[in-house]
């Protein structure tokens, strides 16, 4: 599902860079009820115990870095990094805050401008989760 949702995504987006503003435009358009916006790594609202979907950057201030998705779901929660990297990996503090995903990766790193979606596969993986839940959150 995973898939096929982040072809779709960037099919109604693109595969470029992406903005805060332009995450939060489609994701309430998207993911109405569920989707919690948009933060900078250390602003994203506290863990309230509901179940619900943030963007968040891995630095706290811009131009911003690196776009994360964490899902909650009853007091429970999961970031999704789409280079695949495990907790503790790398110079990410947020990497180390929170449980990740699988090690896959669904993006390659590169200097490549049209290669730079990781905004969009966060709004894939917060589709997947509103429709299939943590289960399927862990495995993406």
């Amino acid at each position: 599902m995973f898939s096929r949702t982040l072809a779709s995504v960037l099919k109604m987006m693109g595969s470029q860079i992406t903005s805060a503003s332009e995450l939060k435009s489609v994701g309430y358009q998207v993911m109405p009820h569920f989707f919690r916006g948009v933060f900078a790594a250390g602003t994203e609202p506290a863990n309230d115990g509901s179940t619900h979907f943030v963007i968040v950057n891995t630095m706290d201030r811009p131009p911003g870095l690196h776009w994360c998705g964490l899902y909650r779901e009853n007091g429970h929660q999961i970031l999704y990094d789409s280079f695949g990297r495990s907790q503790g990996e790398g110079d990410l503090n947020l990497l180390s805050t929170y449980n990740v995903t699988e090690q896959d990766a669904e993006q390659p790193i590169s200097t490549d401008p049209e290669l730079q979606y990781c905004g969009q596969a966060c709004i894939a993986f917060g589709i997947v989760c509103q429709h299939k839940g943590m289960k399927a959150a862990k495995f993406i």
